[in-house]
């Protein structure tokens, strides 16, 4: 029932968000030398 452009936005909202989430836990991985 919710307009697909609030979806759109919401969806857009986590995949940044979890881009932003997954390349910090990247960096911090690639410091340690662990990977």
């Amino acid at each position: 029932m919710f307009p697909k452009s609030i979806v759109i936005v919401g969806v857009v909202a986590v995949l940044v968000i979890g881009v932003i989430l997954i390349g910090f836990a990247a960096s911090s991985v690639g410091d340690l030398g662990s990977d």
